[in-house]
């Protein structure tokens, strides 16, 4: 099943204060306002999967970062950054680092609302967690970043067929396919072969 990325339930902030620890995701079933529905199966593998990049994940504001539109156009400030991922009974917890900015922000009450984007799958289940945002209005709660799910699955198609096309496995890792480009001859037959510049711009 295909990996799909949406915007979960937004936590009110309602203290008027940066909390270091936030409530993430709650255990089991999470109904949106859309009418969809997530569920949160096993919270230690969602936390393993989340850290595998090894970076912290960021805290942005109104969804910026996985707006391709809004991150074409400049740079995106950082609220804080997710420092750990904690698993209790009611669900994953974060450890956010927050920036002065967010935290005099928050204390201004001039937001109020933490949302998670999620990995899950077409079923459901959620995969990992890919970042929180600071957002003005709870009706954005699930809504589905559908410029992100509709090229998802395409992406995965694509790149199975390089790995196809270089002799590899369709599911090769993206490090054995880069290896693989790098070793191609100097001059490929151009009826089986695409220029490396041509394949590492698709791959991008």
């Amino acid at each position: 099943m295909a990996d799909e990325t949406a915007i979960c339930e937004a936590r009110d902030l309602a203290s008027g204060k940066a909390p270091e620890l936030v409530h993430i995701l709650p255990p089991g079933v999470i109904k949106g306002r859309d009418g969809r529905r997530f569920v949160l199966k096993d919270a230690e593998a969602v936390i393993k999967a989340s850290n595998s990049a090894g970076l912290d994940m960021v805290v942005d504001y109104e969804h910026q970062v996985d707006d391709p539109a809004r991150t074409a156009k400049g740079p995106v400030r950082a609220a804080g950054w997710i420092k750990e991922l904690i698993a209790k009974a009611d669900g994953i917890w974060g450890r956010v680092e927050w920036t002065r900015t967010a935290r005099n922000m928050i204390a201004d009450r001039e937001y109020r609302y933490l949302s998670p984007v999620l990995v899950h799958r077409t079923d459901g289940t959620v995969v990992r967690v890919k970042g929180l945002s600071l957002v003005h209005r709870p009706n954005l709660e699930l809504t589905a970043l559908s410029s992100q799910e509709d090229t998802m699955a395409k992406d995965a198609e694509n790149m199975a067929q390089i790995a196809t096309a270089l002799g590899l496995k369709a599911d090769a890792e993206l490090t054995a396919i880069l290896c693989a480009i790098d070793a191609a001859p100097a001059q490929p037959d151009p009826a089986k072969f695409v220029p490396i510049e041509a394949m590492r711009e698709l791959m991008a």
